[in-house]
């Protein structure tokens, strides 16, 4: 044939015949795609041995960062150990290039050695790309990032096969206008269909959040929605995950590699079955929808305090997530009773930071605008114990409470967050 494989394959069979004595030669070839190597090839007395490399464990990940690091200078904080941890699915060229980006970083930032600062950064540069700073935008898009990544990151911690949050972050990086990023806590080779459900209910997080608070969707949500829709597909059509389908696969497993691969597969149902596989997808896809409402419906308040933070910081590292996911809500100040929770919360969590969100009905109460109104000495009382046992930041509401917000602004100063950021008042 004229096709450049099938010269390249003859030549390689001519040269493999069999005939010619070349004891002392060995041919060895990689590739990454297998399934499209000629039968020709693999046949007894040809490429007979296969081995197939993976990708790296947790122990061969560390021995790769070994390798790679013998000629840089590393901080004494830095671990291997927990780097090779932190990298699942990384290959060793990929840890190669999060060693060298790291060096890159520690040079900028004129260090002598490289630290683990400097490693965590260039793994989420590796990952996701470089940061985009200069980038301008409009305090409605901000506000839209925000609440979307702060959705997948709330509902995926109440999803128990989900790995826990690394960084959100609402700063542009490569194709992406913010992301949230996950630390897998070991190495997978397999995955339960309770897992992929409960992944297609996290991609949906942020278009959820986005229709729950700013009643509204954007175009932003695009790529999880493929994702999900991928999976949604995959459970139905391969791995027999469906139960009108069955333990069926449905087309074919063979990837074409060529230009309109889409018109060269094969079809190998009818349409009444691609008719069931569709409705089956979006009965999937749509629980999942569902599920994530749910959860963020309960746990609303921490939805509002972590795009609170990311609106404020632009960026939340894991351990500072740690603190907003398991943030105690607060929807009772009346006469003071706040402080004695905060003491309560404070002996149960020794050492852990302490943020009060105040929703706007209680603030309005604490403006005196309704029948249960309290005076604003009662305000002044609950800002100042507030200060006193060290609450890390109070949250408030809506606009109902705009005299309460305004005294709480003036007693705490810059300890008061608005979670609607048009209800600001500077005193």
């Amino acid at each position: 044939g004229h096709d450049e494989r099938e010269q390249t394959l003859n030549q390689l069979l001519v040269e493999m015949d069999g005939f010619s004595e070349n004891e002392g030669v060995i041919v060895l070839a990689a590739t990454n795609r297998p399934d499209v190597l000629d039968k020709a090839l693999l046949r007894a007395g040809r490429f007979d041995r296969q081995i197939v490399v993976g990708a790296p464990d947790v122990k061969a990940r560390e021995q790769i960062l070994e390798v790679h690091s013998r000629k840089k200078k590393l901080a004494e904080d830095v671990d291997l150990k927990v780097i090779a941890k932190n990298t699942s699915g990384f290959a060793g060229a990929d840890l190669e290039n999060v060693l060298n980006e790291a060096a890159l970083l520690a040079a900028r930032r004129n260090l002598t050695e490289i630290g683990m600062k400097e490693i965590e950064d260039a793994m989420v540069k590796v990952t996701m790309g470089p940061e985009k700073k200069t980038r301008v935008r409009s305090e409605k898009e901000n506000r839209l990032v925000s609440y979307h990544e702060a959705g997948h990151a709330v509902v995926s911690h109440y999803l128990e096969t989900q790995d826990p949050v690394h960084q959100i972050s609402i700063v542009p990086r490569g194709m992406a206008g913010g992301y949230t990023m996950y630390r897998p806590t070991e190495d997978k080779n397999f995955m339960s269909k309770t897992e992929m459900e409960e992944n297609i209910v996290s991609l949906l997080g942020g278009r959820v959040a986005e229709a729950l608070i700013l009643n509204d969707i954007s175009t932003g949500a695009s790529n999880d929605i493929e994702r999900a829709t991928q999976i949604a597909r995959s459970m139905v059509t391969k791995y027999g995950m469906s139960d009108r389908i069955g333990t069926l696969t449905l087309g074919s497993s063979q990837n074409e590699v060529f230009l309109g691969r889409d018109f060269a597969q094969s079809k190998e149902y009818s349409e009444e079955t691609a008719a069931i596989i569709d409705e089956e997808v979006k009965k999937i896809v749509d629980k999942a929808y569902n599920e994530a409402k749910q959860i963020l419906t309960e746990h609303i308040d921490k939805l509002h305090a972590v795009a609170g933070v990311l609106l404020e910081k632009e960026k939340i590292e894991a351990d500072e997530f740690e603190t907003e996911k398991g943030l105690v809500i607060f929807n009772s100040c009346s006469h003071g009773g706040i402080a004695h929770i905060v003491r309560e919360v404070q002996n149960a969590f020794a050492g852990k930071k302490i943020y009060a969100v105040i929703g706007g009905f209680h603030m309005m109460k604490l403006s005196g605008l309704d029948t249960l109104g309290i005076p604003v000495d009662e305000v002044v009382k609950v800002a100042r114990e507030l200060k006193e046992l060290g609450v890390e930041k109070v949250y408030t509401g809506h606009c109902t409470g705009m005299i309460a917000f305004g005294i709480m602004k003036r007693e705490l100063g810059n300890m008061v967050h608005a979670l609607n950021t048009g209800c600001r008042i500077e005193i």
